[in-house]
């Protein structure tokens, strides 16, 4: 039997260094600084092997790790996690179950599976076995503005399971990391759109520009991309279905190794107003997370249907100006193209607006998509 002055002691040190970290955690900014020094702090009171922390994106229905958030376990297994096995964990469902009151929960994990099925199971044979994990320690952590966080803290089999102690410290942690999560991801929201908004000076000559995160997900999208990717501007998170041609070169760019532009990839795809071209360029913002703007300008004249011209009552130089309008070409490129002047072009820009009931090129442009 222990000694019950050696695990007192114990308890009280675990329970002065549960103290430090809630205290540590009021200093964090960034999610950085969430992975190191939080995380591996978590692992040495918890005596945890490794820890994962991952979102559910429901617009996905799938999870991702954050930027990835991991201690201890290889990025190709958080991978393949997020890919495949998230859907047959027991753990995340007892979570989700618990938390379904909109609180933060702990589980642990011999709490809620059953042994003999759960060592059993494809999710612990060829995925936690491999790794060393057995035993596992869940918070299910509810916020107001970011996605249900999961995180689980693992130890492998020689090392037993998370004590009744152990598990009540996790649940006096809970509320302090979930206040620490949504404020360190607000900080990064907000970084992100100050970034987006000084960056795209230059990206906005074209008729659409979204921003894409790592995993692909639209942090940005301007009306004429809504247009185009048929993304839905309700929601407070756009949402909409990335091109695969625009994903492959995304990944052809890989992970960019600072803040200034790496390299730029050109693609064409097909869409229902025709078939659109476009750029991707590859960045880190200013908190160093990887960032694709993807520029949709160089528009073929498939585009806009020919009978949109005459429904229209467009001249044929008109018809012109609108197809070198929609290439992403500027008055005085147009002139230089047709021969003409400048004046002349802002003239037949005036009828074509007039025409088309529209002020300025870009809802000159979606007009006459959407008419197609």
């Amino acid at each position: 039997m222990a000694d019950p002055i050696y695990t007192a002691s114990t308890a009280n040190m675990q329970y002065k260094e549960l103290l430090d970290i809630t205290t540590s955690m009021a200093r964090i900014t960034s999610i950085s600084e969430l992975v190191e020094p939080l995380l591996p702090a978590l692992a040495n009171l918890f005596a945890a092997n490794s820890i994962t922390v991952h979102q559910y994106t429901a617009d996905k229905e799938r999870f991702r790790f954050l930027n990835p958030m991991i201690h201890g376990v290889k990025v190709d297994n958080a991978t393949h996690y997020s890919d495949y096995y998230y859907q047959f964990d027991p753990f995340v469902r007892a979570a989700q179950a618990a938390a379904s009151q909109g609180n933060s929960q702990v589980i642990r994990g011999s709490d809620v599976v059953d042994t003999e099925e759960f060592l059993n199971s494809e999710f612990y044979v060829d995925f936690l076995k491999p790794q060393k994990i057995r035993f596992l320690l869940v918070f299910c952590i509810n916020t107001q503005t970011q996605p249900t966080t999961f995180m689980g803290l693992h130890r492998a089999e020689e090392d037993g399971d998370f004590s009744d102690e152990e598990l009540s410290m996790a649940e006096m942690l809970a509320p302090h990391l979930s206040a620490t999560i949504e404020r360190v991801c607000l900080i990064d929201d907000l970084a992100t759109h100050q970034w987006a908004v000084n960056s795209l000076s230059a990206e906005l000559r074209k008729p659409a520009v979204v921003i894409l995160d790592r995993d692909y997900s639209i942090l940005f999208s301007n009306p004429e991309a809504v247009a185009i990717l048929d993304i839905d501007a309700s929601s407070d998170v756009p949402s909409g279905r990335i091109p695969e041609e625009v994903i492959a070169s995304c990944e052809s760019l890989g992970d960019a190794s600072s803040r200034d532009e790496r390299g730029r990839i050109e693609f064409e795809y097909s869409c229902r107003h025709g078939r659109i071209g476009g750029y991707v360029r590859g960045y880190n913002d200013e908190r160093q997370n990887v960032r694709y703007i993807v520029g949709f300008g160089h528009q073929s004249d498939e585009v806009i249907q020919p009978k949109i011209y005459d429904r229209f009552e467009l001249t044929p130089r008109e018809v012109d100006i609108v197809r070198l309008v929609c290439s992403g070409m500027t008055n005085p490129q147009i002139a230089d193209e047709l021969f003409i002047s400048n004046r002349t072009v802002q003239n037949h820009l005036r009828s074509i607006y007039q025409k088309v009931h529209v002020h300025n090129r870009t809802s000159l442009i979606n007009r006459l998509i959407s008419s197609g």
